[in-house]
């Protein structure tokens, strides 16, 4: 028996940069979920906001060696 979609509440997408668009998009027309994109501003100047976003999604440079 497959599980119960429902048990899932949150989740974080942390993609390569560059990909970030097209995993919305694929999000959004294979499972009918809508993240939204955040940059590390985002996490910086509101990192609480996170905490109540449902489907954040992030991008992480390839030069990047910060969280």
């Amino acid at each position: 028996m497959p599980p119960d979609r429902g048990l899932v509440q949150r989740i974080l997408i942390v993609t390569p940069a560059n990909l970030m668009f097209q995993w919305q998009r694929e999000m959004k027309h294979k499972f009918r979920e809508n993240f939204e994109i955040a940059d590390r501003r985002d996490f910086q100047e509101r990192p609480l906001s996170f905490a109540i976003r449902p489907h954040p999604m992030a991008g992480k440079s390839s030069e990047s060696t910060t969280p």
